[in-house]
């Protein structure tokens, strides 16, 4: 068990953080004894346990809007910090460090180990819930190498720790695939920045294109065929290219999806201050796509909100969901923001409005992890809302404003990210737009090609929804801990077994017999997995 003593206004914070870290712990009642003590407070402990882990910065200044970070490393990680850090050269780099200094010191105090970590463990937690790491330290999954980095500290110290690990049983992560339909249609664009953007983009812009390297003579050949045939589109006489329902669904046959759809025709939204451009606005309504959301719906993918105004207030939420449930004949528990539109208020104005999830947190011009988490979370402020982050995007890789890349370069990014996922679990999101696999843009190819490499990967495809539902029966899930009979047991249960794809319950149980090496040199215990329905029971060693 971690008993953990902090000041009373990291409490929050401390429960999402072992929400995330699914393992035993409490808030560390006095003179009560620990396995292990996880503290932030500077005052002598009032617990007792083995193993002490005090995070210190020294004189700490709370991480704010505009830390940009310094790139710290824990063995094969790499991870940002935005607050104040302590280091130390006494003995190298050690465990975790910031170039050549240490971040982890060692020391005994009778018959308690103290490990000091220089920085603020749920300063840097808040900071990454709460605005999110810059452009520059996209690629860093900072929050799953703080887990992992407590973790460590506990299993190479011998102690036994269980937990719940962020991704169902037989696999290593989920996938969460989403459409944001912006443009399911050209044809509703006539005459209009939509419609002169496309010839633009078919003709000037694929020759671009074609001189970048970007695009094969064949393709840009579809492109311009496609901008001739556009009298005909709009004379019926030829198919609407940009419909392209059925080509999605036959590229993800066996997965789930999930299509955002924007609830409103023609309105741009607001912004805190004022319209937002003119541009933002949808040129399509929901009623006359019925038929293909049903076709969509009744193949297993989800149907979900692309919010207009829902992240400024409860009450626009609450109509945004209400548009959708009654043009479509299903209410959605899921939103994700037009534009990705969002601020510190969102979570709290999506939470009232009755969201069960958020997908907005992630980069436009990027791919990573904003919230440095591979896992949903629960925003500080909210009783309800989970935020699914969303980690990769079409247009963050294609643009040439954003990464700019080739087709294989975006399957290989994608596959760098999916190596991540692979070491830490949780649902890698990824958005490709309604009319990115046709004409001008034509990703379709690199779509298919990152679908190929993550099926070769230990991946589940469920929808957002799904893979929120996941998550939730996962922080339902409570440990009991007692001793019986000099046996420490460790009981699993689930509040809410029937909303469970079943979990996995880790059980490190390291060594007694393992040489007192330094902390960085000793080798992590192999553990074994569980497979939980309902409950479990696991006996640890005293």
């Amino acid at each position: 068990m971690i008993g953990v003593e902090v000041a009373d206004s990291e409490h929050e914070i401390v429960r999402e953080f072992f929400e995330l870290f699914k393992t035993p712990w409490e808030f560390a009642r006095p003179g009560e004894e620990y396995d292990v003590l996880v503290r932030t407070l500077v005052q002598p402990d009032t617990a007792r346990s083995r193993l002490t882990v005090q995070y210190d910065p020294g004189a700490a200044t709370p991480p704010g809007p505009a830390s940009s970070g310094v790139e710290a490393h824990f063995g094969s990680h790499i991870f940002a910090l935005y607050g104040t850090t302590s280091t130390t050269s006494d003995d190298g780099p050690g465990l975790a460090s910031i170039g050549s200094a240490g971040l982890v010191t060692e020391s005994g105090t009778g018959n308690t180990t103290v490990v000091r970590i220089g920085y603020s463990l749920f300063s840097e937690v808040r900071f990454l819930l709460t605005e999110g790491q810059p452009l520059a330290r996209a690629a860093l999954p900072s929050l799953e190498v703080h887990i992992a980095l407590l973790r460590t500290i506990i299993v190479r110290h011998r102690i036994p720790l269980v937990e719940l690990p962020p991704a169902p049983p037989g696999y290593d992560f989920m996938v969460c695939l989403s459409h944001d339909m912006d443009h399911p249609a050209l044809r509703p664009h006539f005459f209009d920045h939509t419609m002169f953007g496309f010839l633009q983009r078919a003709t000037v812009g694929t020759f671009a294109r074609m001189g970048r390297g970007r695009l094969s003579a064949k393709r840009a050949a579809r492109n311009f065929l496609t901008a001739l045939s556009l009298p005909l589109v709009y004379l019926r006489i030829l198919p609407d290219f940009w419909r392209r329902f059925d080509r999605f669904l036959d590229i993800e046959r066996g997965k789930g999806a999930t299509y955002f759809f924007i609830p409103r025709r023609g309105y741009a939204g607001r912004r805190r201050e004022g319209i937002a451009p003119a541009t933002r606005a949808a040129g399509y309504e929901l009623a006359p796509l019925a038929e293909q959301i049903g076709t969509i719906a009744s193949q297993g993918n989800e149907i979900a909100v692309h919010g207009l105004d829902a992240w400024l207030d409860e009450s626009d939420g609450r109509s945004e969901k209400a548009i959708l449930t009654r043009e479509t004949g299903r209410e959605p528990t899921g939103i994700r923001m037009h534009w990705l539109y969002f601020d510190a208020a969102s979570p709290q104005a999506l939470d009232a409005a009755g969201f069960s999830y958020d997908s907005t947190v992630g980069y436009n011009g990027t791919v990573g992890f904003r919230a440095g988490s591979t896992q949903a979370y629960r925003p500080p402020g909210t009783a309800r809302l989970l935020e699914l982050p969303l980690h990769a995007m079409d247009t963050a890789l294609f643009y040439p404003g954003n990464l700019n890349l080739s087709d294989a370069g975006a399957v290989a990014t994608v596959g760098r990210l999916a190596d991540q996922f692979g070491q830490f679990g949780g649902a890698l999101t990824i958005n490709w737009h309604d009319r990115s696999i046709a004409p001008e843009r034509l990703w379709d190819e690199s779509y298919e090609g990152i679908l190929r490499l993550l099926e070769n990967r230990r991946t589940s495809f469920p929808t957002c929804g799904q893979a929120v539902a996941w998550f939730q029966a996962r922080r339902a899930a409570r440990f009991e801990c007692s001793s019986e009979a000099n046996r420490r047991l460790v009981r699993v249960r689930l509040d809410k077994p029937k909303h469970a794809s079943n979990l996995r319950l880790r059980v490190y149980l390291p060594d007694p017999s393992s040489p007192d090496l330094p902390l960085a040199e000793r080798t992590d215990p192999a553990f074994e997995d569980h497979t939980v329905s309902d409950h479990y029971e696991v006996t640890l060693p005293s």
